[in-house]
């Protein structure tokens, strides 16, 4: 069912005058209105700094069902703009260090022995800057990693990751920001979130942010209940899906309007608080925002906006320190952007003209038809417009279609197979059937059901079936809590991941599990010796 409601309205405006006038306040609130009608968003919450005056608006629905309307306090989970938050921590550290820390400093002076780096020259710097060369290892942060390990040992494991030439090309990678907030338990001897909380969120004033994310929490009131798209139909999502473990530095946090305005006043006070106090030098901060690290080919791509294809020009310059940096309508953008499933968000500081934007949306998830990014793109660029003195180059006609007619990001998704021609592999399937493994993600096992001549799949939190398809590879078709991520519309299935087995002698030594977009590495797992314990068949 698509949404069709009434639309609550909540809306907070101190000193309104002094960042919108009456009329803007309204033009913005009909056009996210319509934002939310034409891309099925069930709540948002935006908020604007100026200076010292602050605007939010909160729309929607943060439980369909129970009509609990969203508000400035409800929080939404931010996904990677933690990892701002934690290179911001990162930045403190090096601060109360007086010297003795500096973002050149090796990271396994800081470590010690046991962390085996490509290199022994990777800094600092090199961890956050996305420039280690070291695979993102994205398969864990959505699915798990393997089970009752701890954050240390599991970034003990770093020299098992795939990778590619040190300081070499942007590899974004979430393993890396595990490791930075590690960094942080190493030096200060508490836990990343308890560092968070004490020393960072605190000091600000942020006492409603939640460093992590545990699957009972989506549940509660103060939350925005997750939306996902499920065979086309807007769904609540399984909240064991949005408890991303181990890999909290990189994603893990949820916040709310209110604390993300201090947040924001923070970073374009260059780390001063509210109180006078510099808590990070203002020379700290800039450093995190000097571009260390272009943008991939890839990525540049599908975020660029260059004139004359765009009406405006929204240039990558690269990324710094936890914050990207992007050159909008001639000004300095400093942001980040976060997705966890249902919950997306973005954040722009524009701090040359002390200006700062922040939304965060429940739903829906990404499909083939549509890219929760692009929507909130679209909200910051009409805002930004306006509190720029900008004439918005988006209106309530263009804001249901962007980035078309500029840019169609329908060329990222794989065409449809019309062949009906059945799809035979090329062993029979029992061949397939093993335990593979990885120490970094675990055991992937497949199995046969004879019932349905199916090869089914299990990874940690994932179950699913290996859909055959004519390159010889498998799709992963998710199944129970990730069935959205195959599955967001009824009868065009995506697969995020494809299932590559490697052919030995005589049978299959592994299996390479590779994303369909060029996002990240593939993962290999080595077939295990098959014993009487481990059961091929159903």
């Amino acid at each position: 069912m698509m949404l069709h409601f009434v639309m609550f309205v909540g809306l907070l405006a101190v000193g309104r005058g002094d960042v919108f006038t009456a009329k803007e306040s309204e033009d913005i609130k009909g056009y996210l209105e319509t934002l939310m009608g034409c891309q099925d968003i069930p709540g948002l919450s935006i908020a604007v700094v100026k200076g010292n005056e602050t605007w939010s608006l909160s729309l929607g629905y943060a439980n369909i069902a129970a009509k609990r309307e969203v508000t400035e306090e409800t929080l939404f989970g931010i996904g990677s703009i933690t990892k701002s938050v934690t290179a911001t921590l990162i930045a403190l550290m090096i601060d109360e260090s007086k010297g003795n820390i500096t973002f050149d400093t090796t990271v396994s002076e800081l470590l010690g022995e046991g962390y085996d780096f490509m290199t022994k020259e990777t800094t600092i710097k090199d961890v956050l800057s996305h420039r280690t060369g070291l695979s993102s290892l994205t398969l864990a942060t959505i699915f798990g990693g393997p089970p009752g390990i701890s954050r240390e040992d599991f970034s003990k494991l770093v020299g098992m990751l795939p990778s590619k030439p040190f300081r070499g090309e942007m590899l974004y990678s979430n393993y890396m920001y595990m490791v930075a907030g590690h960094i942080t338990e190493k030096v200060w001897g508490a836990s990343w979130e308890e560092n968070l909380n004490t020393r960072l969120l605190q000091q600000i004033g942020m006492t409603s942010t939640d460093p992590y994310i545990e699957s009972d929490d989506v549940t509660e009131d103060r939350y925005a209940r997750p939306y996902v798209y499920l065979r086309g139909e807007l769904t609540e999502g399984d909240p064991s899906a949005f408890d991303i473990g181990n890999v909290g530095p990189a994603g893990s946090m949820a916040s709310n309007i209110p604390d993300m305005v201090k947040f924001m006043r923070f970073m374009l006070n260059k780390g001063k608080l509210e109180n006078g106090t510099q808590l990070i030098k203002e020379a700290t901060i800039q450093q995190l925002w000097q571009p260390v690290t272009p943008m991939p080919p890839f990525m540049a791509f599908i975020m660029e906006k260059l004139c004359p294809q765009w009406p405006v020009a929204d240039v990558s310059v690269g990324y710094g320190m936890g914050w990207m940096r992007n050159v909008y309508r001639g000004r300095r953008n400093i942001w980040h952007a976060g997705g966890l499933h249902s919950y997306n968000s973005l954040l722009w500081l524009f701090p040359d003209s002390n200006v700062g934007l922040h939304i965060s949306i429940n739903g829906p998830t990404l499909s083939s038809s549509k890219s929760p990014f692009n929507m909130l793109l679209s909200a910051l660029y009409y805002v930004t417009d306006i509190v720029l003195g900008e004439t918005p180059w988006l209106d309530r006609q263009t804001v249901c279609t962007f980035p078309k007619p500029w840019f169609d990001v329908s060329m990222f998704v794989p065409p449809s197979d019309t062949d009906d021609t059945p799809i035979t592999p090329e062993y029979p399937l029992s061949d397939y059937a093993g335990s593979y493994f990885n120490p970094l993600v675990g055991e992937f096992l497949v199995t046969l059901d004879k019932s349905t001549d199916q090869l089914r799949i299990k990874l940690n939190k994932l179950d699913g079936v290996l859909v055959p398809k004519r390159d010889g590879s498998f799709g992963l078709a998710c199944n129970g809590v990730y069935e959205f991520l195959t599955w967001s519309e009824k009868d065009k299935p995506m697969y995020m991941y494809s299932a590559v087995f490697i052919r030995g002698a005589d049978s299959f030594d592994g299996v390479d599990l590779v994303m369909t977009l060029p996002l990240d590495l593939p993962i290999r797992f080595q077939v295990q010796n098959r014993d009487d314990n481990i059961k091929t068949e159903l």
